[in-house]
């Protein structure tokens, strides 16, 4: 499903902050804790989503917001001046992963049959 897109958020992003943003190590490492710690209220959030409305909602709306998230960053992040901004896009990060993987996690489950667990 989306789960290189995701991938790449964690994985492209400390090269393009140390490429265009001139990020040291340690603010890089600062965003990749953000992101973690960001994930938590997102996973909250895909719980209740999952709850309130469907898996697959959840998990639409997930993927759906880390594109807008993507294009957010596309859109305003454009040098070294928008650092502020590159840690409001880790937040927002750290929101779709734990949303995603969340949604995810529960999605699979939905596609055994009843009944045919152990087959």
């Amino acid at each position: 499903f989306g789960n290189p897109s995701m991938a790449s958020f964690v994985l492209v992003g400390p090269t393009f902050y140390r490429e265009h943003l001139e990020f040291t190590a340690t603010e890089n490492i600062l965003l990749t804790t953000i992101i973690t710690f960001f994930a938590f209220p997102g996973a909250l959030l895909a719980k209740l989503l999952c709850q309130k409305r469907s898996i697959l909602w959840a998990l639409r709306f997930f993927l759906l917001s880390a594109f807008a998230t993507a294009l957010f960053c596309a859109a305003v992040i454009d040098g070294p001046d928008k650092q502020i901004a590159a840690y409001v896009y880790s937040c927002i990060v750290g929101i779709c992963l734990g949303g995603y993987f969340t949604a995810e996690t529960a999605f699979f489950p939905t596609l055994i049959p009843p009944d045919q667990e152990a087959e």
